[in-house]
C-alpha cells in the first residue's frame, strides 16, 4: 500500500478483442492501483503497436479516462459516504500522489480528499468542501495543523488561538499531507494556510481583549504620571526664574541674571559704543579706547552686583566669561 512501485493491470480492448495487455499511458501513474479492462469501440481492429504508441493518441484516451473515474469517486463519495471511507483509508496516498505530480486533474482531486475537524467527533472525516460550506463569510483561508493525532492536535499551542476564535481546523495526520497542502495551495478560491503560519492575533478573542484593556490602562497611568512629573518641573522651573522647556542646560542663565549682567555691562562699560560689527585693526582700536577711564570703576560695580546676585541665584562661570569679555 502507499506509492510501492507497481505495474498497471488495466488491459486495453476494441470491441471485446484484445488490443494491448496491461497497457501503459492508459492511466496517470498514480491511478496504478487500478486492475480491469478499457473496451473502446473508436478503436480500429487492425491497430498496430506503433499507433498505440503514438503520444497524442494515449494524452487524449488518458485524459479521458481519468476524468471518468474521479467523477465516478466524487459520486461515490456522496452516495455511498462509508464506502468512500473504506477506500481512502487504503488508497489515500495514490490521491495525494496525483496532487502533487497531476496539475491537470489536481481540482478534481482536492475533492476527493478527506481530514479529521476541530468542529466534527473524532473519527469522523471532512472534505474540504465541508469545510468552506461551514466557514464564516469574512473568512478567506481553510486552516490545516499537521499533527501527529487529535490529542497532540487539541493541546498544541498553535490551535489555542483558533479554538479562541471559534474557527475550524483540518487536523493533518499523515507526514505527507504538509507537502500536499502546498501544492493543492487553494480549493474553490480559498486559500489553504497551516495553522503555524496563519496571520491570527489573540487581541481579537476575549483574553485579549482584557490583556489589551489592562496595557491601556498601565499606559495611561504612566501618561498621567509623566504630565504630574511635567508639572513639578514647571513649578520648580517658574520658583527659580527659568522658562518650562527652554533647554534647561548648566550654562543657561535665567531672565533675572540677564537682567543683573545687563546692569553690571552698563555701569561698566559707561560711555563704550554699543556692539557692531567691527573689522581690522579698526575693530581692536575702538575696543582698547572704550575700556579706559571709569571703565575700571564700572567693572568694580559690575563685579559687586554680581556678589550680590550669588546668594540667591546660580550664575555659571562661563555666562560670567561672556559678559566680562563684552566690556
Amino acid at each position: 500500500m502507499g506509492m510501492g512501485r507497481m505495474d498497471s493491470e488495466v488491459n486495453l480492448y476494441c470491441r471485446k478483442v484484445l488490443i494491448q495487455a496491461k497497457a501503459k499511458g492508459l492511466f496517470p501513474d498514480w491511478l496504478r492501483f487500478l486492475k480491469g479492462v478499457v473496451d473502446s469501440e473508436d478503436l480500429p481492429l487492425n491497430i498496430s503497436r506503433e499507433t498505440m504508441q503514438d503520444t497524442s493518441l494515449m494524452q487524449k484516451l488518458n485524459k479521458v479516462l481519468t476524468g471518468r473515474f474521479l467523477k465516478f469517486l466524487d459520486e461515490q463519495s456522496e452516495k455511498e459516504a462509508a464506502a468512500y471511507e473504506k477506500f481512502y483509508a487504503e488508497y489515500q496516498r495514490f490521491l495525494k500522489e496525483g496532487v502533487v505530480t497531476d496539475f491537470t486533474h489536481k481540482e478534481a482531486l482536492g475533492k476527493l480528499l478527506r481530514f479529521e475537524s476541530s468542529a466534527l467527533d473524532k473519527g469522523k472525516l471532512a472534505s474540504l468542501a465541508d469545510y468552506v460550506k461551514r466557514m464564516p463569510s469574512e473568512q478567506k483561508e481553510i486552516y490545516c495543523l499537521l499533527t501527529p493525532n487529535r490529542a497532540a492536535a487539541e493541546s498544541s499551542p498553535y490551535f489555542e488561538v483558533f479554538r479562541e476564535r471559534k474557527l475550524e481546523v483540518l487536523f493533518l495526520y499523515d507526514p505527507w499531507d504538509e507537502f500536499v497542502m502546498e501544492h493543492l495551495h487553494t480549493f474553490d478560491g480559498k486559500t489553504l494556510k497551516l495553522a503555524e503560519k496563519a496571520e491570527l492575533n489573540l487581541l481579537e478573542t476575549q483574553e485579549g481583549r482584557r490583556a489589551a484593556g489592562s496595557r491601556s490602562q498601565i499606559t495611561r497611568a504612566m501618561a498621567q504620571g509623566n504630565a504630574g512629573r511635567q508639572g513639578w518641573r514647571s513649578t520648580r522651573l517658574a520658583a527659580v526664574g527659568r522658562k518650562p522647556g527652554g533647554g534647561g542646560g548648566r550654562g543657561q542663565v535665567h531672565d533675572g541674571e540677564h537682567a543683573a549682567h545687563d546692569e553690571g555691562d552698563e555701569a561698566g562699560r559707561g560711555n563704550c559704543r554699543p556692539r557692531k560689527a567691527r573689522s581690522g585693526n579698526q575693530s581692536r582700536a575702538s575696543h582698547h579706547g572704550a575700556i579706559g577711564g571709569d571703565a575700571a570703576a564700572g567693572r568694580g560695580r559690575w563685579r559687586q552686583v554680581l556678589r550680590n546676585r550669588f546668594s540667591t541665584t546660580r550664575v555659571s562661570r562661563l555666562g560670567c566669561w561672556k559678559t566680562h569679555a563684552r566690556c
